[in-house]
């Protein structure tokens, strides 16, 4: 899921993303990256555009609170403009933050098809 983040981020280049925000749920978070994937997580951090944000201690049941914080958090701190693309498995907790942001005038899309291909 890293990497397809970090391929729709430089796919979508100057027009579409701006900055990739990866959201972890744990402090141990190990992602296997591929070193394609490594290389695009570099090229987006390179040019400014990757952001991590990870908890400062671990909690169980941590995903849902993650996702729906870091959404919180950056919907008050960006322009009402900035969209929104949300990735998860979790498409319960998704499809609900995803409204939520919606709901605020935010552009959200969810789970694109881009990244599935």
């Amino acid at each position: 899921m890293l990497e397809k983040s970090a391929s729709y981020a430089l796919r979508s280049g100057h027009e579409g993303c701006r900055t990739l925000v990866l959201g972890f749920c744990c402090t141990s978070h190990n992602p296997r990256l591929s070193k394609q994937g490594a290389e695009m997580c570099r090229e987006l951090s390179d040019a400014g555009w990757l952001r991590l944000l990870a908890p400062i201690h671990d909690t169980k049941n941590a995903a849902d609170f993650v996702m729906a914080f870091w959404a919180g958090w950056l919907h008050e701190r960006l322009q009402l403009s900035t969209r929104f693309v949300m990735l998860s498995t979790d498409i319960h907790l998704d499809r609900t933050v995803c409204d939520l942001l919606a709901a605020q005038g935010r552009s959200v899309v969810s789970n694109p098809e881009s990244l599935h291909q």
